[in-house]
């Protein structure tokens, strides 16, 4: 053992010798303790030359040891500590059984991560230092996202993977992804988070002792979402097939890319992680697993530092808050918000809220110019797409705290009946109210994302907080799909739809000017009356008209013009038409009260009518003849 190098932090193996460096600020003294992998019980303590530190930091190398042979851990004060930096663990391999250790890395350069608590393994696999190349970089304005939950995604048995809850679970649903139109996935936590978690401290003795008695408080609960610290520098284990997280999720993210679909990965970071730490962790998962970006949560996280780092200059970086100060420029293309007052203020304007339109039209022409937004109407925490419409209330009494815990304000709507039903009226209306939502979504200028399973009505049975549910609620009923097959065809082709018409996906922000002088502004407002909206507080239609002389498709021509009337009143209401393009005439895209099934039928004379609660979507076309002299279904 001699002094080391101080830096990089962490373990890594180089031409037979081992190197360690740890930032460590106590006084007692430091050691590294080696496990025998083949017999935990047996230990070896190094001692760090506490005399050689740089600063905080310890190094040291090590010679004459086989680190195939070894795991390892820190220990200073008779405590155990895990290398936050650690590229590898192993004894994590199964779910809900958490005793890892560090494993060595094999090379240096995979080891410009992190690792964390259990203990260490010292084995690596061969460098693929430089996966980066792989990155898509698609631009925002293209992307279309799908959340998933790892295990959730395929654990259910109806999903027919040939390994249930896996980075190859998801692997395999690849085609499925692909068809719906999604090119871009993002994984929440898929890094070795602890998902074991003791009771909650807010449970008193008594309520704890009844919730185990009634089987709805377990012993030891999980922590199923994964937004804790954990082992941040190594994919988690017990998500592979075979134990191996580096490997699987290599490749995993391989196949997605050969899919031409993005891998963005979610990151929560302790209030403790250093401003470093962060920065080398996403570095490590994009040089070496190729990912093509990260959603980055935590207390701490240090926006200013990741929005002007120059390896992260190209890599689509989620916050959860708009980033403020010198950093935030026009320059930043890579940066988005998650856009929480989206999914509030359409779900109120969804359900007939007073006084909405407003915030209806300013969501879905919202286009800051320095960084993007992530909208959606259902993400992992609140009442998912088909809850939304099913439950007035949370219900979330299986998680063992009295139905206390998680919002309490979900601005959903039931229809008249809460939970499920057999009155075929309700369902009905609960199926044209998600038709809204998915065309909310995807009409409105910012990136759409689909929660996984939102599509085929999965439901969590009113439980807007399910961070412990590791059973049915959680996990997806691939049954579904053939069930609803309707509305899965549906998303699929409001999906296309946006992608094919650039008036809805634009690169810059809507103006409401006429700036190419050609008649009409890119965007205009409409109601009862053509060029005349009224935003009155009970009013709750409208119609946008979006110009297409605005946007160019990929061969340079001009998209068409598209008028979206939006109708949540309980009763019908007639729009006024604007007139269309001179040698142009009107004809429906789609509605979501009869889908694209009533598509290309001319719409004739200065106004149409909506039903109540639906939403009908109009496009110009050359004039031609009346060819659909059939009755209008929508009406």
């Amino acid at each position: 053992m001699t002094p080391g190098v101080p830096f990089p932090l962490g373990v890594w193996t180089e031409q037979g010798r081992i190197h360690a460096a740890i930032e460590y600020r106590g006084e007692k003294a430091l050691y590294m303790r080696l496990f025998d992998l083949k017999d935990r019980g047996k230990k070896l303590d190094l001692p760090f030359p506490m005399d050689k530190g740089l600063g905080y930091v310890y190094a040291m190398t090590i010679e004459g040891i086989d680190p195939h042979s070894y795991g390892y851990c820190f220990l200073a004060g008779g405590q155990e500590f895990m290398d936050p930096y650690a590229v590898r663990t192993a004894g994590n391999e199964k779910w809900g059984d958490n005793k890892a250790i560090a494993l060595f890395p094999r090379k240096r350069e995979e080891a410009a991560g992190l690792r964390l608590l259990p203990y260490a393994s010292l084995i690596e696999g061969e460098s693929t230092f430089g996966a980066h190349s792989n990155e898509i970089r698609r631009p925002y304005n293209e992307t279309i996202l799908y959340l998933i939950h790892v295990r959730g995604f395929t654990k259910h048995k109806s999903s027919g993977v040939k390994h249930p809850g896996t980075f190859e679970g998801v692997a395999e649903k690849i085609p499925y992804i692909k068809s719906l139109g999604v090119n871009a996935v993002e994984l929440m936590p898929p890094y070795d988070f602890n998902e074991v978690m003791p009771e909650p401290v807010y449970l008193t003795e008594a309520e704890a002792q009844e919730g185990m008695k009634s089987g709805a408080v377990k012993k030891r609960r999980i922590n199923y979402w994964g937004f804790t610290g954990g082992n941040y520098f190594t994919p988690k284990n017990s998500y592979a097939a075979g134990g191996d997280g580096p490997a699987s999720f290599k490749a995993m993210v391989e196949a997605f890319h050969k899919a031409d679909i993005e891998v963005i990965v979610d990151f929560y970071f302790a209030p403790e992680a250093c401003a470093s730490f962060v920065l080398f962790c996403l570095y490590h998962w994009l040089l070496i697993y190729g990912v093509d970006g990260f959603r980055v949560m935590g207390e701490k996280v240090p926006v200013g530092m990741i929005m002007s780092d120059p390896y992260l200059s190209k890599t689509k970086i989620f916050f959860e808050n708009a980033p403020e100060g010198d950093a935030l420029t026009h320059s930043n293309k890579n940066i988005a918000v998650i856009n929480r007052a989206y999914q509030t203020d359409m779900r109120k304007f969804l359900k007939g809220d007073e006084d909405m339109l407003h915030p209806f039209t300013f969501h879905l022409l919202e286009h800051p110019e320095e960084y993007s937004l992530i909208n959606f109407m259902a993400s992992y925490d609140g009442l998912c797409m088909y809850d939304m419409v099913c439950y007035d209330q949370k219900h979330n009494e299986a998680n063992g705290e009295n139905n206390r815990d998680g919002t309490d304000y979900n601005y959903s709507w039931n229809c008249g009946v809460e939970g499920p039903t057999k009155r075929k009226a309700i369902n009905a209306l609960r199926m044209e109210q998600l038709r809204n939502a998915f065309t909310f979504l995807m009409l409105s200028q910012g990136v759409p994302e689909i929660k996984a399973g939102d599509e085929f009505l999965h439901s969590q049975k009113g439980n807007n907080n399910a961070y412990c549910q590791d059973n049915s609620i959680t996990y997806l009923n691939w049954e579904n799909v053939e069930k609803y097959s309707e509305m899965v065809e549906f998303v699929r082709k409001l999906i296309s739809f946006r992608k094919a018409h650039p008036v809805f996906h634009s690169r810059e922000k809507k103006r409401m000017m006429d700036s190419l002088s050609c008649g009409y502004p890119d965007i205009s407002f409409h109601g009862d009356q053509a060029w005349a909206p009224r935003f009155d507080n009970f009013f709750r239609h409208i119609g946008v008209l979006f110009a297409g002389a605005y946007e160019k498709n990929g061969e340079g021509v001009c998209d068409g013009d598209f008028y979206m009337a939006s109708n949540m009143h309980w009763q019908s209401r007639r729009f006024a038409l604007p007139n269309p393009p001179a040698g142009k005439q009107w004809v429906q895209a789609f509605s979501t009260l009869t889908g694209f099934k009533n598509e290309r039928r001319p719409i004739e004379g200065s106004s149409f009518l909506v039903n109540c609660r639906s939403i009908r979507v109009l496009m110009t076309v050359e004039k031609g003849p009346d060819f659909a002299a059939a009755p209008d279904r929508d009406a």
